[in-house]
């Protein structure tokens, strides 16, 4: 997969992060455990990866491997911020916000490795792999 539709994946789930986070999430926040205050902060930084996707999308393929090494470490560590805010806003996720949680961890950790994956390699425009040496001729 090339590095800009990685972005371009990147920025789709930082929309749909932050319309859950900042809206849907904060009418049922009984439900979910936490504070509309909690959800609209992580909605904020969903906003701000989103805001860099598009902006390294303007930008241009060539910028896709410094975006994608960029957003790969803020995704790995979104998870962690999450906690941390859940757990200054006093921990009482409900079954459904640890679900909610848990998801959304194993989907952004996922999308970072790839991420990371992508910008590390040779030509990631395009995501070609180098050819083995028993393949050059």
């Amino acid at each position: 997969m090339s590095g800009p539709r990685i972005l371009w994946i990147d920025a789709c789930g930082a929309l749909l992060s932050a319309l859950s986070l900042g809206l849907v999430l904060p009418l049922c926040s009984a439900e979910v455990g936490a504070t509309a205050a909690a959800l609209r902060t992580l909605a904020a930084v969903a906003l701000i990866y989103l805001l860099f996707d598009v902006a390294c999308l303007i930008a241009g393929p060539r910028r896709a491997p410094f975006a994608l090494a960029v957003i790969a470490v803020a995704n790995a560590v979104f998870p962690v911020f999450t906690a941390a805010v859940f757990t200054a806003d006093g921990l009482d996720l409900t079954r459904l916000g640890v679900a909610y949680v848990g998801g959304e961890t194993l989907i952004v950790w996922t999308l970072a490795v790839v991420e990371w994956r992508t910008a590390s390699a040779r030509d990631p425009i395009s995501s070609s792999p180098e050819p083995r040496r028993d393949d050059r001729r």
